[in-house]
């Protein structure tokens, strides 16, 4: 008898942890934000790296407001890299990319790293991306990045947490809670440039912003025929929705994200998409 007991109020609690997950999952958890009225925006899979807190310290975040979305960064300088590897290396690679969108040449005259990271700076100053008062919003498929998706890595406890058996399980759930809030998103704020970031997961990056039986054309990179850009022009052709390699290894060099830059520059150019229109 004591261990049916038991065994209810065990169910119970997996019960509660379980809709406290979903009702985290399906608000703007995963988020770093910035202005959603902003005519850029950048969407990635999940949060940088594997989280390494206990199943308590991830039940506190569940206690979080996710219904708001984020205003971003308070500080635009957090984009800035400075030579170590940290958590906003992706945010700097995006600067570039966005740098050369604009037509700033970070490289020129064969700019040295100091005179590189002067211009990016300087750019970072003028854009302040993914902060509130910024052109640019920042996103993310998934609601928190759990380790890697093999079984082992896939703990009792985020089963406990989440009522998933794994990690695929997860993102599929999840993703399914998470679509209709990005396309209620995309039709209320109207982004003229959408890039997604990320080619292993574009079937989910197309459904999410209400592209899912469309087909994307291609521009591969002159100097990596391995690489490619996939895009689409949206409404009247007045918005390009983009997928790109991951801003990682992938695209590990300058000219890389150059190029990066310059294609997304010739597409929104051939369609006159003028990403500088005025913001609310």
């Amino acid at each position: 008898m004591q261990g049916n007991v038991t065994n209810v109020f065990e169910q119970q609690e997996r019960d509660m942890i379980n809709e406290d997950f979903k009702k985290w999952a399906t608000g703007y958890s995963g988020f770093d934000g910035g202005n959603p009225n902003g005519k850029i925006w950048l969407c990635g899979i999940e949060w940088g790296g594997a989280s390494s807190e206990g199943i308590e310290d991830i039940k506190k975040l569940f206690e979080g407001d996710v219904s708001k979305i984020p205003t971003g960064y308070t500080d635009h300088n957090v984009n800035l890299n400075d030579g170590q590897k940290n958590k906003f290396q992706y945010n700097y690679k995006f600067l570039k990319v966005m740098a050369t969108i604009k037509g700033k040449n970070f490289l020129e005259n064969g700019s040295t790293s100091t005179k590189i990271k002067e211009i990016l700076k300087k750019f970072n100053d003028e854009e302040k991306c993914f902060t509130e008062d910024s052109n640019y919003f920042k996103l993310n498929l998934l609601p928190f990045s759990f380790p890697n998706i093999d079984e082992s890595n896939w703990s009792d406890d985020y089963k406990k947490l989440t009522s998933y058996s794994d990690k695929n399980e997860y993102e599929k759930e999840s993703l399914n809670m998470r679509f209709k809030m990005f396309q209620k998103m995309v039709k209320d704020y109207k982004p003229l440039l959408i890039i997604t970031n990320g080619t292993t997961q574009i079937d989910n990056f197309k459904e999410a912003f209400g592209y899912k039986d469309t087909n994307l054309a291609t521009r591969e990179f002159e100097d990596d025929k391995t690489k490619k850009i996939e895009y689409f022009y949206d409404k009247n052709n007045t918005r390009l929705f983009v997928n790109i390699p991951f801003l990682g290894r992938p695209l590990n060099s300058n000219c890389l994200l150059i190029e990066t830059g310059k294609i997304i520059k010739k597409l929104l150019e051939g369609k006159n998409i003028n990403i500088d229109l005025e913001i609310n």
